[in-house]
């Protein structure tokens, strides 16, 4: 009977571990956890990733930063111009799609006289951007700024080193693929934001959206006076929706957005109306709601071409 319910034991023992390490494999393998970009706090600009790294994520999709925490595959140390990208996940791309195929690097690709480098980051809004620009030293040598935002960026504030499920430090060497998707589910499923932090029938009045908003243009209208004195191009650029292109036209808040920037003398451009002009179908240009495919990457890619590298 002992010897029974010991053999038992073991044999559960056993097939726990053999489950873990199927688990393990699983992730790391077939999901491509266990190497997440790795990010570091910063206290003005809230958190970026940290420099010089190089990862493989979904779909064998690389990922590469630079010594300055952009996401480029071009040298900061030529001497050609320099572009940089400030953004959300939108203008990041995300880990699903490989490093070139980007807008953001679409924009340099076979151009003798500029570089591009992407600043654009997960999560990121409007004071993330506008304080990196100001205060990010590492990027002072960039002649061209370009801002590309989408309309939840200016409800956001500034997001901090606890931001939804990023890392800001290695996984566990031992089981980084099962740290990575525990990481993610008790990020997602915090028990406080179900017992404490939970607030029922939460929104945002129109009026405080409206004021967001505000705040947000003027923080760009300062940072364009800013560049703008020290000899910096900066552009805006709104990115719409999937609801957007499908009815093709700007919605409310875009609007909104827009005149608003008219009125502080920011000039927010559409990429809605150059994205309708593609001609392509929107299951070809949109990832999710906002996010991109390829196809949407390399249509606002030729756009930034057109609009300021051949203008």
């Amino acid at each position: 009977m002992i010897k029974t319910r010991i053999k038992n034991f073991f044999i559960i023992i056993f097939s726990f571990f053999i489950m873990i390490i199927l688990l393990e494999l699983f992730c790391r393998y077939y999901l491509n956890l266990g190497k997440p970009v790795i990010y570091e706090p910063n206290i003005l600009w809230g958190y970026s990733p940290k420099p010089n790294q190089n990862t493989e994520r979904f779909k064998k999709s690389k990922i590469t930063i630079d010594t300055n925490g952009t996401r480029s595959i071009y040298n900061w140390n030529d001497n050609k111009k320099k572009i940089v990208f400030f953004g959300d996940s939108v203008t990041y791309g995300g880990s699903y799609i490989d490093d070139e195929k980007i807008f953001s690097n679409l924009v340099c690709k076979d151009q003798e006289r500029f570089s591009c480098f992407n600043v654009g980051v997960n999560a990121y809004g409007i004071l993330n951007m506008t304080k990196r620009s100001r205060f990010d030293e590492r990027l002072k040598d960039s002649s061209i700024r370009i801002f590309v935002f989408i309309n939840e960026d200016f409800f956001r504030g500034l997001q901090n080193k606890n931001t939804a499920h990023f890392f800001m430090r290695d996984p566990s060497k031992f089981l980084p693929g099962l740290h990575e998707i525990i990481n993610f589910f008790f990020t997602k499923y915090n028990p406080k934001d179900y017992l404490s932090k939970k607030v029922k029938n939460y929104e945002i009045s129109n009026s405080d959206k409206q004021k967001a908003v505000i705040y947000g243009v003027e923080e760009l209208s300062k940072e364009y006076k800013r560049l703008s004195n020290n000899g910096y191009k900066v552009y805006f650029y709104l990115s719409p929706n999937i609801n957007e292109f499908k009815s093709k036209r700007i919605n409310e808040l875009s609007k909104s957005i827009i005149k608003i920037g008219r009125k502080l003398d920011v000039k927010i451009n559409s990429l809605l109306p150059s994205m309708l002009s593609s001609n392509i179908e929107v299951e070809k240009i949109f990832y999710d709601r906002v996010h991109l495919r390829e196809d949407g990457h390399r249509i606002i890619s030729d756009i930034f071409v057109k609009n300021i590298i051949n203008n």
